[in-house]
């Protein structure tokens, strides 16, 4: 599926950056990291491009 490619998923982003969950949407609610995005009914994601570019603006 090209669509789930675009995006990360909460758990994936826990993995990848070591974050918690709660930190996560913390974070988005401070408007420091990017927005969720509701993909179905019971599903959200963080757009790749998004999340990559708030990486990069760490370092």
């Amino acid at each position: 599926m090209a669509v789930e490619a675009e995006f990360f998923t909460v758990q994936e982003i826990i993995v990848k950056y070591k974050l918690s969950e709660s930190t996560i949407y913390r974070k988005e609610k401070a408007g420091t990291f990017p927005k969720k995005v509701k993909l179905s009914e019971r599903r959200v994601g963080f757009r790749a491009h998004e999340v990559l570019a708030w990486a990069a603006a760490l370092n």
